[in-house]
């Protein structure tokens, strides 16, 4: 009788913090980590999502200035100069991150498009970025949700110790792994 009752309340504390909600709640960026009373997390979570969002769309506003020098290339033909291309579109080259060096409109195309390929891997790196921390952070709150009612009390240790043991001739150094439950 007494080992049902302690299984019954065992069990109504199981119930209280539920793994199902910590891993639902998680959906929300930090709502599983403050859901487990791990506090410090939602911090962490929140800053590297946003970070990895923010460099994203650094990223995407780099390709994208670089892919509009292209477009003004395509639809001003008759501009052959990277000289006259900044005269005719000089709010296009004032907004690019690195300087384009090429003198012609065709070189300057190409370092455009090398530019672009660059941003565009470095964001597709990023939008992964978001997507792994984002998975990160709904497992680490099931797996703490899972772990709440984990004892890590002083009773439940492993102390391991160096014991010198001393033979008549002899000096011999062991090692002992002492465990408590």
């Amino acid at each position: 009788a007494e080992l049902g009752k302690l299984e019954r309340e065992h069990e109504t504390t199981q119930a209280v913090h539920s793994v199902k909600k910590a891993t639902l709640l998680a959906l929300i960026p930090g709502g599983g980590q403050f859901y487990n009373r791990k506090y410090w997390k939602v911090p962490l979570a929140w800053a590297l999502i946003g970070g990895a969002g923010y460099y994203y769309f650094d990223q995407n506003q780099s390709f994208n200035a670089y892919k509009s020098i292209l477009l003004a290339i395509e639809e001003s033909p008759a501009l052959t100069t990277r000289t006259e291309l900044q005269t005719a579109y000089p709010e296009l080259f004032e907004q690019l991150p690195l300087p384009i060096y090429a003198t012609t409109s065709i070189q300057v195309g190409r370092e455009a498009i090398g530019y672009m390929e660059t941003y565009r891997k470095q964001r597709e790196y990023a939008a992964f970025a978001v997507i792994g921390v984002y998975a990160l952070t709904v497992l680490d709150a099931n797996v703490d949700a899972h772990l709440f009612h984990f004892d890590v009390s002083d009773n439940l240790t492993v102390s391991p110790s160096l014991l010198p043991k001393i033979a008549p001739n002899t000096a011999t150094v062991g090692l002992a792994l002492n465990f408590r439950f």
